[in-house]
């Protein structure tokens, strides 16, 4: 169950509601003093009846809290978490160091912690990728800018906002320096205004011309991975038994 965590206003008019009632109990008793038994009977009646129009009420918002559009807007929420895990789950990348291929299966592996044990071989080496590094992470970029992606994820998910890939040939040349990534399944497809046609591109080169080191890289899945369960936590009434 998604528990709502706006209460601070709930809280005001709660407290409100029993200074209220405890006023209007103060001026009955004061009354009682003071006038017949038979009109303080009726005031008793309409003080009754005052008291039971407050319940209501706190009924019918304590109902509007669980079932109206609080409720809803962390249901949309936790579609849209749910899409990033998918999306992670999906991910497979192929890193290739001086001619021998390694696979991290993405969501996997941040869980079983084999990343962290890929980086401490290889975390010091600098990312260079072809096409396919942004071309695979074009559907979960498009979700991050939902209205309905909580900030902190969606804050995660614009790191990986890259825009260029810089090709230069001595990066190829330098296999000691950088690791070669790829999106396995992700298209390599690019526009050529030459040829008028979409062609596949399998060059390599530097994403926004930074020297990113993997480690760096790989850390910013990780932050997501972890945003993504802390958000879950914080947002369940109950212990959530997930495969993540």
């Amino acid at each position: 169950m998604i528990k709502s965590t706006t209460k601070f206003p709930k809280n005001i008019f709660i407290c409100s509601s029993i200074v209220l009632g405890l006023i209007t109990l103060s001026i009955f008793i004061i009354q009682m003093q003071r006038f017949s038994l038979l009109r303080s009977i009726s005031e008793s009646l309409a003080v009754a009846s005052s008291l039971s129009s407050l319940l209501t009420l706190l009924i019918a918002l304590e109902l509007f809290n669980k079932f109206g559009i609080e409720q809803e807007i962390l249901q949309k929420n936790l579609e849209f978490v749910s899409k990033v895990f998918g999306l992670l789950a999906k991910i497979e990348i192929s890193a290739n160091v001086d001619g021998s291929f390694h696979f991290i299966r993405l969501s996997r592996d941040l869980r079983e912690g084999l990343v962290q044990r890929f980086n401490n071989k290889y975390g010091e080496m600098i990312v260079a990728g072809d096409i396919s590094v942004m071309s695979g992470l074009r559907e979960l970029l498009d979700i991050g800018e939902s209205i309905y992606m909580p900030r902190e994820i969606a804050s995660c998910i614009r790191k990986f906002n890259f825009s260029s890939i810089n090709y230069a040939e001595d990066i190829v040349k330098s296999k000691d320096k950088y690791i070669f990534l790829q999106f396995i399944g992700a298209s390599k497809k690019v526009f050529s205004m030459e040829l008028n046609k979409y062609i596949d591109d399998n060059r390599v080169g530097l994403l926004d011309d930074k020297e990113m080191k993997l480690k760096d890289y790989l850390q910013t899945f990780d932050d997501l991975y972890k945003s993504c369960n802390k958000w879950l936590k914080n947002n369940s009434s109950i212990n959530l038994d997930l495969n993540s």
